[in-house]
């Protein structure tokens, strides 16, 4: 089917139910069609592209599938039969470069509805639903104002970079999903603490921040900057033992959360652990390939947050955050740790990733949120009673326009036109990997895949691959070992050399990769 500005207008229809009951006051209504809207336009959105995205879902997509065997082996390849590097993270063997929680949601997901590109991103369907219920939540507690925590769900429910993260084909994908929806929940947890003081919340956000570093790193302490400066604020509080006893039961579940990986795999892969430590070391001090400046991050708001208008809106909102019935304290709590993230990253990191701010976009999203509903409030005010209709019309068109301007259906659309040529050799090469088991069989060592799309082909087959060839000692070797050798005859990356072609312990794969 074509991917059309259209057809993609058409998911906004799903959000009418729920708008209707959000304009008529039935707020728990409003709430669940709104979660029900959001997991279908995600089911929608995953399936517009049928390959892996190159950076970084391939590899992720063929470390989660072997998991689904082994795992508490993260590999990158079942067998390593050519020489590797463990300091390279995309070409080695084992592969703990990331942290394994969400690499165990795609291999369970995989488990249950099969090794397919629908499956492997299904968590992220759950994982932006559940972020919208807990971001309405967080703005619900913190504003005091149910209609400026819908408005907050709605939009972040439907922003662009969210839904193409859930789609894979933003870099980082999987990760930086599951990774944002932890650090909310975390920050949810701790919202509900506040208003409750209740032990048990105190332990979830232990073990939502402790997901989150086991997903991905050390930005998933943030919630535990943000409660020490909440005790500092709370005058009544930070002198009572059981208030830091609270963060001590959050602090030390957290710590069983992430911490027995992290010995596990000192223990079990010491040198691949301690290249992969030291890599992450190196984003402090070096680019890795992602380059830009102190202002890198903050440019690029306009694409995380949708827009300049949306940007506009989110400096209002900061300013009335700070306004009656919302709470202050919590928005001073907020605004530190939505700082804390944009100045550590922008000043201190060398390397300059778009994901490493989504931690913090839904408190983005409820300060847009915040001065949106100041918008729909003077529309709503600004009619008398006796004009209903027409105020009725204003408001569900304010709505509607908030909802196409967040999602921008136009750049998912484009990005995906029949045209696209780089999208169609991905479609195509996907073909060709899907249907190889017709050529060459299971136990064959596929070779010259093209550049890194080896991982593409071991995702869709059992076969081992490479994007790589050996040298002419290296097939004798292989070949009295027992290995059976295939290799593509060529492609735009590079061609087969002769020694190859004309080794009669090659098979040539007679089919033209794009």
């Amino acid at each position: 089917m074509e991917i059309t500005f259209t057809n993609l207008l058409y998911l906004i229809l799903l959000f009418l139910p729920s708008l209707y009951f959000f304009y008529s006051g039935k707020d728990k209504y409003a709430l669940w069609l709104l979660l029900l809207a959001s997991a279908m336009v995600r089911l929608v959105i995953i399936q517009l592209d049928p390959f892996l995205h190159d950076w970084d879902e391939r590899f992720h997509a063929v470390v989660a599938k072997n998991m689904m065997q082994y795992p508490f082996q993260p590999m990158i390849r079942l067998n390593a039969i050519l020489p590797y590097d463990v300091n390279q993270w995309c070409c080695n063997y084992i592969w703990v470069h990331k942290q394994p929680l969400f690499l165990w949601q795609m291999a369970l997901s995989m488990k249950l509805f099969g090794v397919n590109t629908f499956a492997l991103r299904l968590p992220n369907v759950l994982m932006g639903t559940f972020m919208v219920f807990t971001l309405y939540d967080t703005a619900k507690i913190w504003t005091n104002q149910i209609k400026i925590a819908y408005m907050a769900a709605l939009l972040f429910a439907v922003g662009y970079y969210n839904l193409e993260l859930a789609a894979g084909a933003m870099a980082l994908d999987h990760n930086d999903t599951m990774m944002g929806g932890y650090v909310m929940a975390s920050i949810w947890a701790f919202s509900r603490y506040t208003s409750t003081e209740q032990r048990k919340w105190a332990i979830w956000v232990g073990i939502f921040a402790g997901c989150a570093v086991l997903t991905k790193w050390l930005t998933g302490l943030l919630v535990f900057g943000g409660w020490g400066i909440w005790l500092l604020l709370d005058s009544p509080n930070r002198t009572k033992g059981r208030a830091w006893l609270d963060i001590l039961w959050g602090v030390l579940t957290c710590a069983i959360v992430f911490l027995p990986w992290q010995w596990y795999i000192r223990t079990a892969f010491p040198a691949e652990s301690a290249a992969s430590y030291a890599h992450n070391v190196k984003h402090i001090f070096e680019d890795l390939g992602h380059p830009g400046d102190q202002w890198t991050h903050a440019l690029f708001m306009g694409i995380a947050y949708s827009g300049k208008y949306f940007l506009l809106l989110m400096y209002i909102g900061f300013i009335l955050s700070w306004q009656q019935p919302i709470n202050r304290k919590l928005s001073g709590v907020m605004a530190a740790m939505f700082a804390v993230v944009y100045v550590f990253f922008s000043y201190f990191v060398g390397t300059k990733m778009p994901g490493l701010t989504f931690p913090v976009a839904g408190i983005g999203f409820i300060w847009i949120a915040i001065a949106a509903y100041k918008i729909f409030e003077i529309l709503t005010n600004w009619l008398p009673s006796y004009y209903a209709p027409v105020r009725f019309t204003l408001c569900f068109l304010l709505l509607l326009s908030l909802i196409g301007y967040s999602m921008k259906p136009d750049k998912i659309a484009i990005a995906r036109q029949p045209d696209n040529v780089e999208r169609n050799k991905e479609i195509e090469n996907t073909r060709i990997y899907q249907s190889l088991h017709q050529y060459v069989a299971p136990d064959e060592v596929i070779l010259n895949c093209k550049s890194f799309e080896d991982t593409e082909l071991r995702f869709w087959q059992p076969n081992n691959a490479y994007h790589w060839y050996p040298t002419e000692k290296q097939i004798d070797s292989l070949y009295s070992n027992g290995y059976k050798l295939s290799a593509f005859k060529s492609h735009n990356d590079q061609a087969l050399p002769q020694y190859m072609q004309n080794n009669p312990k090659v098979k040539i794969i007679d089919l033209m990769l794009k």
